[in-house]
């Protein structure tokens, strides 16, 4: 398995290869610096299962490196690599066809796993934007704002309409309460923080989606948690 990654900066490509030298499969990394090579790079790998794009920095001619990408290789699965973006910018993008927005100052860790699930068919980007809170859960597709950051915070729900209705106060659990969690369900606790579904979770921990659904439950019942996403917001809260 083969993964392209198109950035002019090369300490970041350095680091890329070192991160995902935990890629399990064994993955080969290939790296460019300029768009030309990236698509000299796609002609004589036709085996590449990804690419990951710093579109901001390869402009050509003021033609977006993204779009040239996706013409020149349509069947090839497309990540954007960025400073952070505004969340209106990567809603588009992902509209557009990417299958995982990588913002360049997220956890080595979270970036393996992130790039885990875009391997296996799903697609990716960040559980937090601009302080908005996603969920990819079918039954939970809501998102959250926090509007403040002490120990009881309001949450509010965007419903389809773009209209605010409160889910109540969040009480952030004590740590005996926390103390109750299973070594697994804490680690579950953590991957809903990073805003991995069922099946990013299964796939991070090498388990079925079945047994991650018990884990998430179990945790929403001992921390008295209505869904995955009031954990989340609890988990970031708590700095887990």
């Amino acid at each position: 398995m083969k993964i392209l990654i198109l950035d002019e900066q090369g300490l970041f490509l350095d680091a890329a290869r070192f991160f995902l030298d935990d890629l399990r499969p064994k993955v080969e990394i290939l790296t460019a610096s300029k768009l030309e090579n990236g698509l000299e790079s796609l002609r004589n790998h036709t085996d590449i299962a990804l690419v990951l794009v710093n579109a901001k920095k390869l402009k050509q001619q003021n033609r977006d490196p993204l779009n040239i990408i996706k013409e020149y290789a349509p069947s090839v699965p497309l990540c954007l690599l960025s400073d952070p973006l505004p969340r209106s910018e990567v809603m588009h993008l992902m509209q557009k066809g990417l299958v995982g927005y990588f913002p360049k100052n997220m956890r080595s860790e979270v970036f393996v796993h992130a790039l885990r699930l875009v391997l296996a068919g799903e697609k990716y980007m960040p559980f937090d934007l601009d302080g908005v809170y996603y969920t990819d859960e079918p039954e939970e597709m809501s998102r959250y704002v926090v509007k403040d950051a002490h120990s009881r915070q309001k949450g509010f729900v965007h419903d389809n309409d773009g209209d605010e209705a409160s889910t109540g106060h969040l009480v952030l659990p004590s740590t005996e309460t926390l103390a109750s969690l299973s070594a697994r369900e804490m680690q579950t606790l953590k991957a809903l923080r990073d805003g991995l579904s069922n099946k990013g979770i299964a796939i991070k921990f090498g388990v079925q989606e079945v047994t991650v659904k018990q884990h998430v439950s179990a945790v929403l019942r001992k921390l008295g948690l209505k869904n995955r996403t009031e954990a989340a917001m609890v988990a970031r809260e708590l700095n887990l």
